[in-house]
């Protein structure tokens, strides 16, 4: 964990200035509204052809690495084969949603941007499954930088968002690409030839169950953003983007433990049916990652105009202080719940995490219908507080549920 920690302490805050601070000041409010906008959506629709790729495989590969080509092989084209489908889903959506015509290039940008990322996120998933974070380290350190750099280069020779996600998504490809090579040359073969429609056989409940739980994973946080683009237009959503973006930057410390870190530990309990090993680390990562998500919104809250202006003085975003302030509040419920997703899907209980995503979601979209034309993006900003407090209380009572009856059955099969 501290190889990934020291990779995440390095480059999320050069991330952060990139994505928020310069990007904001070059493009404007209305022009980062578009970027903004174009990646969310980009987000959302891959998030339809992830298949729970990275969490399947991770999960099995843990308990039994010797599967690691066969899944890597058909996965891996699958994707290549879906990104098609997602330009086309993306386009679709953003007309539908009243993005213009000049916002299109930057959409489908943005789209083989997240797709990219889908597919190098992925790779990464052999490093954990591996137990190996410091590769993850390495990967990460060098698709910000690759990324960022050619993000500047695109932004300061034109100065709009369809260049800057253009640039972004070229260098995620290069990266996808290195990632790939080193896997299959260090880690295992991966042999696209011996991909076949065979190896989801079998597999597609379970694999329809955490795509799905993916998607409404990424639809649950980016929804806002794009509800905000057709009701208020790019203005608003330029102004709780950038409040979005600095919730995001946070949202590193719950990936980092309970993703990167938690996930292959509490697959590998339930491998090797260790239940009292598997309850108090779920407890002993929640309480931790609790505290350090309270201290942190606390600090944010108190501040959160002053970070706004230090990042960008320009007026228009004056909202974003006053948004961020409401939102900070979900970190620390964000934080319990990334460690109970965790353990929910290390159980196998996928269907049962779609019926909570389902909830909140339709509790967010249900609040920003109601709430965002009256009070625009602090309407959106409540609904995502009231939306993930509702996730919370139904995740907690199913994970004790799950914990005390199908939990220890299942040990005991």
């Amino acid at each position: 964990m501290s190889w990934l920690a020291v990779a995440n302490i390095l480059t999320k805050p050069i991330w952060f200035v990139f994505i928020t601070a310069i990007c904001m000041r070059q493009l404007g409010v209305a022009e980062y509204g578009v970027m903004t906008v174009a990646l969310a959506l980009g987000m959302t629709v891959t998030g339809l052809t992830d298949l729970g790729a990275t969490r399947y495989s991770v999960r099995e590969i843990a308990k039994d690495r010797s599967l690691a080509p066969s899944i890597a092989a058909n996965f891996i084209s699958a994707k290549i084969v879906l990104l098609f489908f997602a330009l086309v889903v993306s386009v679709i959506t953003g007309m539908a949603i009243g993005l213009g015509p000049s916002a299109l290039p930057g959409l489908l940008a943005a789209t083989a941007y997240a797709m990219g990322m889908q597919l190098l996120n992925y790779c990464r998933g052999f490093y954990q499954a591996f137990a190996n974070l410091k590769l993850e380290a390495i990967s990460l350190l060098s698709e910000k930088i690759t990324v960022i750099a050619l993000g500047l280069t695109g932004l300061f020779l034109f100065r709009s968002a369809e260049a800057t996600l253009s640039a972004m998504a070229i260098g995620m490809v290069l990266c996808v690409l290195t990632n790939i090579v080193w896997v299959n040359r260090n880690l295992f073969r991966i042999s696209l030839a011996s991909a076949s429609l065979s190896f989801f056989k079998g597999k597609i409940p379970a694999l329809a169950s955490l795509g799905l739980l993916g998607f409404l994973g990424i639809a649950y946080l980016r929804v806002d953003l794009v509800m905000l683009e057709a009701m208020k237009g790019s203005l608003a959503s330029g102004q709780y983007g950038a409040a979005f973006r600095i919730l995001e930057a946070m949202l590193v410390v719950p990936a980092i433990v309970s993703i990167a870190a938690t996930y292959p530990r509490l697959s590998s309990h339930v491998g090797r049916n260790e239940q009292s090993e598997f309850s108090k680390l779920v407890k002993v990562v929640t309480a931790g990652i609790f505290l350090v998500g309270l201290s942190s919104a606390i600090v944010v809250h108190l501040f959160a105009e002053r970070i706004v202006v230090l990042i960008d003085p320009n007026p228009l975003f004056e909202p974003t202080g006053q948004s961020l302030k409401i939102l900070v509040a979900t970190f620390p419920l964000m934080c319990i719940n990334s460690v109970l997703h965790s353990a929910m899907l290390a159980l196998s209980k996928e269907r049962i995490m779609l019926v909570v995503l389902i909830i909140g979601l339709s509790t967010n979209v249900a609040l920003n219908l109601l709430w965002i034309p009256a009070s625009g993006i602090f309407g959106a900003s409540w609904a995502t507080v009231v939306a993930e407090v509702v996730v919370l209380a139904v995740l907690t009572l199913t994970y004790l549920a799950t914990d005390k009856s199908t939990f220890s059955e299942q040990f005991q099969n």
